[in-house]
């Protein structure tokens, strides 16, 4: 009898465990994400109309390949040299989400902080812009 209480006392506290870690990760991802981009509308060429707050990369952390923003489930960061944005989950696992669409460099300008850094964004700074509204965002 005594055995059995013990035994469901441990399992009910690993299973609190398992609860509150689940709550963190889901409520840490939610906001990761919603932090990702602050901005609506301006979804078709030539990206106007949008509202909100365009991407700081000031107020990210500066790194050998680019740009890093810590969340608490899931960090970015900008990679410099590709123009790739990556995901980071709990600093295990790490891949490349996408390259930045054009509604992205208009809206955020990713190429300008980057070329403020020093790099070369020629690779992957164009935009398709048939009426040349954004030569001033071009490398």
């Amino acid at each position: 009898m005594f055995k059995n209480r013990i035994f469901t006392g441990i399992t009910v506290f690993f299973a609190l465990i398992g609860v509150l870690f689940s709550v963190w990760f889901i409520a840490g991802f939610a906001q990761g994400l919603s932090q990702a981009d602050l901005t609506e509308g301006g979804y078709e060429y030539p990206y106007a109309g949008w509202t909100g707050t365009p991407t700081d990369y000031g107020a990210w952390y500066v790194t050998d390949n680019g740009f890093y923003q810590p969340g608490w489930v899931v960090d970015q960061s900008l990679e410099c040299e590709t123009g790739q944005l990556r995901f980071h989950f709990l600093g295990i696992m790490t891949f490349d989400f996408r390259a930045f669409s054009d509604r992205a460099k208009v809206v955020h300008q990713p190429q300008v902080a980057c070329r403020e850094l020093g790099y070369d964004t020629s690779t992957w700074d164009s935009i398709n812009d048939p009426d040349g509204l954004f030569t001033d965002l071009a490398g």
